[in-house]
């Protein structure tokens, strides 16, 4: 006689089901092919994270449909909280894209993705808190030291946690200014491409007496290309800057690691910074220290 397999009750079966879903797109997508009742239950994960790439045109084309489809527009609309945006042709639908999609909470774009009223549009972002972008661009025409700047970029940035700078700032960079003008009042987390250029750049990024009054910024990352990083050189860095927010780490794989980080599935870029930062140890007496989001000098 057989005997009875014993099942979940339906309710603790669907959140099992709903949390393996929002593990990975390929968990959900396989999950979607189980049964049409899990295929509903896993519906918003499979419209949650959208990369949309020179490499993945088909991703635009659907999801530009999807926005004009009542019933896509919809998923859409409630679910997408991760969207990256890169390459020609991407531009002129980005605005579209990001008005259908306002509950966003994960944002990278690209200089040829990007589109006169971008900063606009941001700011109906209400839920956005990860931003990746080239920060010069979009300040290139304004005057920082005017008080309408301030003010313009007041809502948009106001509440980001996580700024990724997509460009390398070179000797004449202006993102010292653009950080201090923006009002990161909430910025936790900020990632700069490459090695530092110095260490009289990075002694004015981070003693900046603006960037110093961002009393969350727990955590400055350099992320260098894996081609070039070399283990004895981040080490250096990490101890010249004097300051135990900042870390460098590699990256193979800039999309992947922006994906892994959407999906919460502890390998992306900023986890693996967050881990090294925890793994340092404790720098010499004098030297800037982090305690509970707060700077203080050591005794």
């Amino acid at each position: 006689m057989a005997i009875p397999r014993p099942l979940l009750p339906p309710e603790l079966e669907r959140i099992v089901v709903e949390l393996a879903a929002r593990s990975d797109q390929d968990t959900a997508f396989a999950l979607s092919h189980v049964s049409s009742g899990i295929r509903d239950w896993v519906k918003p994960s499979l419209h949650r994270v959208y990369t949309i790439t020179p490499d993945r045109p088909a991703g635009l084309a659907w999801l530009r449909g999807a926005i004009q489809d009542p019933p896509s527009t919809t998923l859409v609309a409630t679910h997408l909280c991760a969207l990256f945006l890169s390459g020609d042709g991407v531009g002129e639908h980005a605005a579209d894209i990001l008005r259908a999609c306002p509950n966003i909470e994960t944002l990278s774009i690209s200089n040829d993705a990007l589109y006169d009223d971008f900063m606009s549009d941001m700011s109906d972002l209400k839920s956005l808190r990860k931003l990746s972008i080239d920060l010069e661009e979009i300040c290139k025409n304004m005057d920082l030291n005017f008080p309408y700047f301030q003010l313009s970029f007041r809502t948009p940035f106001s509440k980001l946690t996580h700024l990724e700078i997509l460009k390398t700032p070179d000797e004449n960079s202006r993102l010292v200014a653009c950080l201090a003008n923006s009002r990161f009042f909430s910025l936790t987390h900020l990632a700069l491409p490459g090695y530092p250029l110095s260490d009289e750049f990075m002694d004015k990024l981070l003693r900046h007496p603006s960037v110093e009054n961002m009393r969350s910024l727990t955590l400055v990352a350099f992320v260098v290309p894996s081609s070039a990083y070399e283990e004895e050189r981040a080490l250096a860095y990490e101890e010249s800057a004097k300051d135990s927010r900042v870390v460098v780490i590699p990256q193979e794989d800039r999309v992947k690691d922006w994906e892994d980080d959407a999906w919460g599935n502890g390998e992306g870029m900023w986890e693996r910074a967050r881990k090294r930062l925890e793994a340092r140890r404790p720098v010499d007496s004098g030297e800037t220290v982090v305690d509970s989001g707060e700077r203080m000098e050591k005794e």
